[in-house]
């Protein structure tokens, strides 16, 4: 039944006008008509809705480098401190503060390095239920929190 020669119709060159005209009829409803199958397209071939904002992943990157890039400007020459950065992406008032240890300057290097790994920890989750809630200003404050904790750790 699943076959492309069912329904099949079958039309005799010897047929009366009349069943011919009953084989096109039924035709007709099978192709057009209100019985017909209603046709799904293959979910492997369906092309999902994107957010306004982009791509998880790239939100992801865009976010942990915006956040990457105001440390590097911001931390002083000594190292050590506190660098404020806002929470969302706009100035919201509200802040994220990202305690840098006191011993020495971060350097470049070792960010991208934490930001691999936090990318690497986040990545998996692309598709599943909890990435729903996963917008903006939630990565930068997990990033933020992940940063801190490893920090913390080193100092």
């Amino acid at each position: 039944m699943t076959r492309w020669d069912s329904p099949l119709f079958t039309l005799i060159w010897e047929d009366e006008e009349e069943q011919s005209g009953r084989v096109f009829d039924s035709m007709w409803e099978a192709v057009a008509g209100e019985s017909r199958k209603i046709v799904k397209p293959n979910q492997a071939t369906v092309q999902r809705s994107r957010d306004a904002d982009g791509d998880y992943l790239y939100v992801l990157d865009r976010e942990t480098q915006d956040i990457v890039k105001r440390i590097l400007e911001q931390q002083g020459d000594e190292g050590g401190g506190e660098v404020r950065m806002p929470k969302g992406g706009a100035q919201d008032g509200e802040e994220l503060v990202v305690e840098l240890p006191g011993s020495k300057k971060v350097g470049l290097p070792q960010l991208q390095r934490l930001r691999r790994a936090f990318m690497g920890l986040n990545r998996g989750g692309i598709g599943l239920e909890g990435i729903g809630n996963m917008g903006p200003s939630r990565i930068r404050e997990s990033f933020v929190g992940y940063l801190n904790d490893s920090f913390e750790k080193d100092g």
